[in-house]
């Protein structure tokens, strides 16, 4: 099932009480969760896969339908929160990976492009030359499925603050393609120190 809320996001909480103390985590409209139990009449227990948490939301705020067009318009996207696993290597790079979300009800991703790049405490672009780099990845992303992209590499790991990365092109298992411009791209960005 989906989150669905008209404003804010739904708590995902570690006991069914409403109270904000008991919050661990928030769901935005579109983001998925597994039912793992629903005998209760109002809260029901479940994983959320952008969270990688099992907790209790209001289940008047699920939909087992989400038509991501009503509010996101991007077929490929972040999930809310997404998810991002890094390292640092021993030539003094960042490998790091996140995770992507298929927002459509009906297409199939079978390739993405990425853009990325990475800043300082100071808002200065981190290089080995060039400040923004593409990355495509040829993975199949199911109707709602989140997955990780594979691992991206920066330069200078010593001098990154931020990293961010944007989505530029969507290709589907019917052959059509979606390109996204400028601020059109969904984009997310990650503190790493």
């Amino acid at each position: 099932m989906y989150a669905r809320v008209e404003t804010g996001y739904l708590a995902l909480r570690n006991a069914k009480k409403f109270d904000k103390k008991n919050e661990i985590g928030k769901l935005n409209t579109g983001d998925p969760v597994i039912i793992l139990d629903d005998n209760d009449s109002e809260y029901w227990t479940v994983y959320a896969p952008t969270l990688s948490k099992t907790g209790y939301v209001n289940r008047n705020y699920l939909v087992y339908n989400f038509r991501a067009s009503s509010n996101h318009g991007k077929t490929l996207d972040f999930p809310y929160s997404s998810n991002a696993q890094w390292s640092e290597t021993s030539d003094n790079r960042i490998k790091m990976r996140v995770q992507v979300i298929n927002r459509s009800n009906t297409k199939t991703v079978s390739s993405f492009t990425l853009l990325y790049y990475a800043e300082d405490k100071d808002g200065v672009f981190v290089t080995d030359g060039y400040w923004l780099q593409e990355d495509i990845e040829y993975k199949r992303v199911d109707p709602g499925e989140i997955v990780y992209t594979d691992y991206l590499s920066f330069p200078q790991a010593d001098k990154i603050k931020k990293a961010y990365v944007e989505i530029k092109e969507v290709g589907f298992t019917d052959g059509t393609t979606i390109e996204y411009n400028g601020d059109e791209r969904p984009y997310s960005t990650w503190t790493l120190k």
